[in-house]
């Protein structure tokens, strides 16, 4: 699955002259924490987040009076968080460069520059490097957020289609439960095994895919298997046909 897949196309930006009180207004009208900075021709330049804004309540400016101010930047012990709590406009408290995305990266790529980065949300840009969504944690939150009948229905048109999957096979979901696929059958390979393997976990909802597939090189020729699994669910969903 894609980026462009998951994202929120529905973005608030704001512009580096933005005011920081429209800013304010804007994160508190929509309920967001973040918001991409984008020039005039729709490209990211920086990002805003709560902790951004947070530092004017950590350093206010009856705390940083001019000479104190100057004091620590010609001691070289000026911080950011100092310099974002003096700005008045987006541009003197966003950060940047800004973490981004692209459209076409898969989503387990974005979710770990997520991870690594420690941030919450990665603007998502196209070929031409111009913002078009937004990817959020809660977005990513919002695909595994899927009951089990429509998962079953996803596996099942997913097994069934020709592009999909291996050209020939005889797999098959016994049931869903819980977000685990339980499947069972046959592939002519172990590499279509696998890619069966791929393709289930691939799908929005799914956690995990258990089973036994075996491994048939040709019609009627015995059964190796290649991956079992006994354990059972407690109650299931059929999948849809």
């Amino acid at each position: 699955m894609f980026v462009r897949e998951a994202m929120t196309t529905d973005v608030v930006t704001a512009t580096p002259q933005t005011p920081l009180v429209d800013l304010i207004d804007m994160m508190v009208e929509h309920d967001i924490t973040g918001v991409p900075v984008v020039d005039a021709d729709g490209r990211v330049v920086g990002v805003v987040t709560e902790a951004d804004l947070v530092a004017r309540q950590a350093h206010p400016p009856a705390e940083r009076p001019l000479s104190k101010v100057l004091a620590r930047i010609v001691r070289g012990s000026d911080d950011k968080w100092w310099t974002k709590a003096a700005g008045v406009t987006t541009a003197a408290v966003m950060s940047s460069p800004a973490h981004t995305a692209y459209e076409n990266e898969t989503l387990p790529t974005a979710a770990t520059r997520m991870l690594t980065l420690g941030v919450r949300r990665l603007p998502v840009l196209d070929a031409e490097g111009r913002l078009t969504g937004i990817l959020s944690r809660h977005d990513l939150l919002e695909l595994m957020h899927r009951d089990d009948s429509a998962v079953a229905h996803d596996v099942a048109t997913a097994l069934t289609s020709p592009l999909a999957g291996p050209e020939e096979h005889g797999v098959r979901a016994s049931c869903v439960t819980k977000g685990v696929v339980y499947i069972e059958g046959w592939t002519h390979t172990h590499e279509d095994a696998q890619l069966i393997f791929d393709l289930l976990r691939s799908i929005p909802g799914v956690l995990d895919v258990r089973g036994a597939i075996g491994r048939r090189p040709r019609y009627h020729a015995p059964i190796d298997v290649i991956v079992t699994n006994p354990r059972l669910p407690t109650e299931a969903y059929e999948p849809s046909t």
